[in-house]
C-alpha cells in the first residue's frame, strides 16, 4: 500500500519536473517544444492517472481502518 503511494508520488514529482523543464527550456525554442508536446501530454495524463490512483487507494485504505 505505502510502496504504491511512494511510487505514485515519485511518478508525480517526475511529471512536475518534466513540465518545469519543458516550460523553461523548450518554450524558448518553439521547434523543440513542438517535438515534445505529445510526450508532455502523455506525461500529464500519466501523472493525472497516478493522482487518481493515490486518491482511490487512500480512500480504500481509510475505509479499511474504519475512518
Amino acid at each position: 500500500m505505502f510502496k504504491n503511494l511512494l511510487y505514485n508520488s515519485h511518478a508525480t514529482l517526475n511529471c512536475a519536473r518534466y513540465i518545469k523543464n519543458c516550460r523553461t527550456v523548450h518554450l524558448q525554442k518553439a521547434a523543440c517544444f513542438d517535438q515534445h508536446v505529445r510526450t508532455l501530454l502523455q506525461t500529464i495524463l500519466h501523472c493525472h492517472k497516478n493522482l487518481k490512483n493515490i486518491i482511490k487507494h487512500n480512500h480504500i485504505y481509510t475505509n479499511k481502518l474504519g475512518l
